[in-house]
């Protein structure tokens, strides 16, 4: 369903509601009160149908398999757009902390996801890859991008999945 020039198109549309600004701010400067300007921010990009319109399509953000992931510089998820457990004081809680219902934990770490690796690494700082989600029991295209203005500089990534 989207490919990889729908994912540029989709990682555009974050860039321009403003969210991206946020998730920047919070990851230079981590704090509780920065943490709900950029969960707000994602959660109204989510909803507010600009995903649908960036690619053309009428589909719900559900359909098309839609997911955000922030992680830190160390890797460490600080936010997943699948998570019932988004708040500040959950990041960095140890992973027996959080129930097991079902719910994505926001504290797993990414950092070994070889598009998170790419992302990091490469010059421009974008990586796309597909991949078999179990979650989504499907495959996936991701895109992950880099905050931060090298491979020296990262302060953290920001992955885009949706269903292929």
């Amino acid at each position: 369903m989207v490919g990889h020039h729908e994912l540029n198109a989709i990682q555009a549309s974050l860039v321009k509601s403003g969210a991206w600004t946020k998730i920047d701010e919070f990851l230079k400067l981590q704090n509780a009160g920065n943490y709900a300007l950029m969960k707000t921010g994602v959660e109204v990009w989510l909803s507010g149908g600009t995903i649908q319109t960036s690619i053309g399509v009428q589909s719900t953000v559900a359909d098309l398999g839609v997911r955000i992931v922030i992680a830190d510089s160390t890797g460490t998820c600080v936010y997943d757009s699948k998570s019932n457990n988004n708040a500040f004081g959950n990041i960095d809680v140890p992973d027996g902390s959080f129930l097991t219902n079902g719910s994505y934990k926001i504290n797993n770490n990414v950092n070994t996801d070889i598009n998170v690796l790419m992302a990091c690494l490469s010059q421009v700082g974008v990586a796309t890859t597909s991949r078999f989600s179990t979650a989504a029991q499907r495959m996936q295209n991701l895109m992950t991008v880099r905050v931060g203005s090298s491979p020296q500089d990262v302060v953290g990534t920001v992955t885009i999945r949706a269903n292929r």
